[in-house]
């Protein structure tokens, strides 16, 4: 016997995880103003703290890109593919 979640939940799951993805996605973008702000603000610091900034910004743009695609990938995958634990069971 095959257990698949009803079509109701998936869509709630999908939406869930593509709208994660999208946030996401836009606050990966919106960290390429933040390491000219954080530069800027840094006055006459700028130079001392210009490579780490941008190493930061670097940093946390690809965790954010990562956890982008992996919620689109969740969002795609949901309900697509099902285990019969049944078969399973009896050693199918």
């Amino acid at each position: 016997m095959a257990t698949r979640m009803t079509e109701e939940a998936a869509r709630v799951v999908r939406t869930r995880f593509s709208s994660t993805s999208q946030s996401l996605n836009g606050a990966a973008l919106d960290l390429r103003a933040l390491q000219e702000e954080i530069s800027s603000g840094a006055g006459e610091f700028r130079p001392e703290i210009s490579d780490d900034a941008g190493n930061f910004q670097r940093s946390w743009r690809s965790v954010l890109e990562i956890l982008s695609d992996s919620s689109a990938v969740i969002a795609g995958n949901t309900n697509a593919q099902y285990l019969d634990l049944t078969d399973v069971d009896n050693g199918s």
